[in-house]
C-alpha cells in the first residue's frame, strides 16, 4: 500500500491497472475547476505534445495540490523543485525537454497516488471518522506495519499528521504512567509558533517625457510566540508491589520511546518515585516539515509578484512529570 494518497472524486477515477504514458490522461480533478484543462487533446503530436500537455498540467496543479503532495513529489522524483524554481508562467510554446520530463514526472506522481473514496475503501485503506475527504492528502500511520490490530491500515490527514501522532503518544504515556502507579501527573504543553509575513509591491513610475522606471517594495516580519498550558491529574495510585511489571503488549508506542522504557525500568527495578519526560511533536515518525515549508516558501516567492504572504510553523512539546505511590513490600 502507498505511504501517501490523494483523494479525488469517484466519477473521475480511472482503473488502478491503467498504465502507459502514450495514452496518459489524468484521473484527478478539483472542485470548481474546468476539467477540460486537464483532458483536452493538444494540437501538437509525439513527445512535444506529451511534454507540452504535462507542462501545462503541472502549471495548473502546483497552486492547487496540497503542499504535502508537492513536497513528497520533490523528495521522491525531484520534479517539483526545478519546476517551482523556474516559475509557473512559461513563455515558450514548446517547453524544453528537461521541463517536459519534469512536468511529466510530477503529473505521473499525482496520477499514481490519486484514489477515489470507493477505490480506497475497496483496497483496504482505513480512515478516521469523517474521512476520507476529497482534495485531502493522507499518510500511512507509522505503526500499521508493526502488526498492530488496532491501527490496521490506518491513514491520517497529512496536514495534521504530527499533531495527531503527538496527541496519540500523549494519551498512551498517561495510560502507561497510571499503570505504573502514578499518584500525580503534570503535563505542560509548550507551543512555539513561528510566523513569517512578507509584503511585496511593484509600480511603474513616469517622470516627465524622458524619464521613468519601476519602484518595488518588500517588507518582511517574523514573530515567535511561546504558549504554555499546564494540566494536572491527581490519582489514588494503582498498588505497586516489588514484583509488579508492566504488560508491554498493551502499549503500542512503548517499544519506540527509549525515555519511556527507562521510566518503566526504573519503576520495575528501582521502585522509582518520580520521573520527568519530554514528548516532541517532530520525531522520526513525523513528516519532514522543513521540506514542506521550504517548498511552500518557494511557491510563494515564485507566484506572488504583489501582495501579502504568510508562512507559519508551530512545534509542540509536552513536558511530563509524574509522582508514584511507594512500593508495597510483602510482610
Amino acid at each position: 500500500m502507498l505511504d501517501l494518497i490523494y483523494i479525488i472524486e469517484d466519477p473521475f477515477a480511472s482503473s488502478p491497472t491503467q498504465s502507459g504514458d502514450a495514452d496518459y490522461t489524468p484521473n484527478f480533478t478539483f472542485p470548481g475547476q474546468d476539467t477540460t484543462l486537464l483532458t483536452a487533446k493538444p494540437a501538437l503530436s509525439g513527445a512535444v505534445a506529451a511534454g507540452a500537455a504535462a507542462a501545462a498540467m503541472s502549471s495548473f496543479l502546483i497552486p492547487i495540490l496540497p503542499i504535502s503532495v508537492i513536497a513528497a513529489a520533490v523528495a521522491g522524483v525531484g520534479a517539483g523543485a526545478s519546476l517551482i524554481g523556474k516559475g509557473r508562467s512559461a513563455t515558450s510554446e514548446e517547453p524544453s525537454q528537461a521541463v517536459q520530463e519534469e512536468a511529466r514526472l510530477l503529473a505521473a506522481y499525482v496520477q499514481h497516488h490519486s484514489l477515489s473514496r470507493s477505490q480506497a475503501n475497496a483496497e483496504g485503506y482505513c480512515f478516521q471518522p469523517g474521512h476520507p475527504v476529497v482534495g485531502k492528502a493522507y499518510r500511512k500511520h507509522p505503526l500499521t506495519d508493526d502488526s498492530n490490530p488496532v491501527k490496521g491500515n490506518l491513514y491520517i490527514p497529512s496536514d495534521s499528521y504530527d499533531a495527531i501522532l503527538l496527541e496519540e503518544r500523549e494519551s498512551e504515556l498517561i495510560k502507561l504512567l497510571v499503570d505504573l502507579g502514578a499518584t500525580k501527573i503534570s503535563i505542560t504543553k509548550k507551543a512555539s509558533d513561528k510566523t513569517r509575513s512578507t509584503v511585496t509591491a511593484e509600480a511603474s513610475v513616469q517622470v516627465g517625457p524622458m524619464g521613468g522606471g519601476d519602484v518595488s517594495y518588500t517588507g518582511k516580519t517574523e514573530r515567535n510566540n511561546d504558549i504554555l498550558d499546564t494540566r494536572e491529574f491527581s490519582l489514588t495510585g494503582r498498588p505497586w508491589k516489588a514484583d509488579s511489571t508492566v504488560k508491554r503488549e498493551n502499549f503500542f508506542w512503548l517499544s519506540f520511546e527509549p525515555s519511556w522504557k527507562a521510566v518503566v525500568f526504573a519503576r520495575e527495578v528501582g521502585g522509582c518515585l518520580s520521573a520527568s519526560l519530554e514528548i516532541k511533536e517532530n520525531t522520526s515518525f513525523s513528516t519532514d516539515k522543513n521540506l514542506e515549508l521550504s517548498v511552500k516558501a518557494k511557491l510563494v516567492e515564485v507566484g506572488a509578484q504583489a501582495g501579502i504572504s504568510s508562512l507559519g510553523a508551530e512545534e509542540k512539546t509536552y513536558f511530563v512529570r509524574a509522582e508514584f505511590a511507594p512500593v508495597q513490600h510483602s510482610a
